[in-house]
């Protein structure tokens, strides 16, 4: 019985770290008409975020294989580096703070140590890319 109240005040306090999970239940506030994709993230298990945005996610391994309309996508620095290097436009940003709630470390478990071993995941609006005009 003890355990079971433990899980009760333990997992309420680690899901605010399940970053994908945080970000697809805020796409699905913002009731978008664009679709949600994945760019990068290739260590994290993104399934929680196909449960809570209601939909198969799609992902992209480069910004190149995202779509030429506007899209929300969800990404580590590196991918949102990436994005910023090909001049696509970004108008919204989310950031999440995400650690692996699967393996945690004993810093997690201390408040003071916890920022230190937290990254950071984001959620962002891209405009569509626009082809130029011929002349």
């Amino acid at each position: 019985m003890v355990a079971a109240s433990l899980l009760w005040v333990f997992y309420p306090n680690i899901l605010p770290y399940q970053a994908g999970a945080r970000a697809a239940q805020t796409y699905r506030s913002l009731q978008a008409a664009e679709p949600l994709w994945i760019l990068g993230c290739r260590d994290e298990s993104l399934h929680n975020m196909h449960f809570y945005s209601g939909s198969i996610v799609s992902a992209a391994e480069n910004p190149m294989g995202l779509p030429p309309q506007a899209a929300w996508v969800y990404t580590d620095p590196e991918g949102r580096a990436q994005l910023h290097r090909t001049g696509r436009i970004c108008d919204t940003l989310f950031v999440f703070p995400f650690t692996r709630v699967t393996t945690l470390k004993p810093e997690f478990f201390h408040p003071r140590k916890r920022e230190k071993i937290l990254e950071d995941r984001f959620l962002i609006h891209i405009q569509p890319i626009f082809a130029p005009a011929y002349p």
